[in-house]
């Protein structure tokens, strides 16, 4: 799968380095026989640079994901914990807060035809933080995963 993929990858950076190279004024239609072959060279070393680097990532890639080493498995079956229907169950809470404030009239802010002075009640700090929490979650998520990574070194 890796190698069929090269060909239309390929074509792909090609049109982009072209389109590069004619805003940069370098063509490969135009211009004497030795300056279309230095350009259509230029290009070739680019991809060709391109194309390496992206495959020692890869590989790099690959390593770290213990490619070739042990039995292969085609999926990793994933089994919801207890701690994963806890945190479901809290986004469930938190978006139905959010859903309840938000039909109630909390959280909203009327600015046309006239700003009126600004008000929050107790109803609507807690429909903000609730808000605040569920949008931030990916970012607690991913934070709490950083620092288990930091923290097993």
């Amino acid at each position: 799968m890796l190698s069929i993929r090269f060909v239309p990858l390929l074509k792909k950076r090609l049109q982009e380095i072209s389109a590069v190279q004619r805003i940069r004024g370098l063509s490969i239609t135009e211009g004497s026989i030795r300056n279309r072959a230095k350009t259509g060279q230029l290009r070739t070393q680019i991809l060709l640079t391109w194309s390496l680097d992206e495959s020692m990532q890869t590989a790099d890639s690959m390593k770290a994901r213990g490619y070739g080493i042990g039995k292969k498995n085609p999926y990793i079956p994933y089994r919801l914990k207890k701690h994963d229907w806890g945190w479901m169950i809290a986004l469930l809470a938190l978006f139905s807060i959010c859903i309840a404030g938000g039909a109630l009239g909390y959280g909203k802010m009327i600015i046309y035809p006239k700003l009126g002075t600004l008000h929050f009640y107790p109803l609507d700090w807690v429909l903000f933080y609730a808000m605040l929490l569920l949008h931030s979650f990916p970012l607690i998520v991913e934070g709490r995963e950083q620092l288990r990574w930091i923290f097993s070194k």
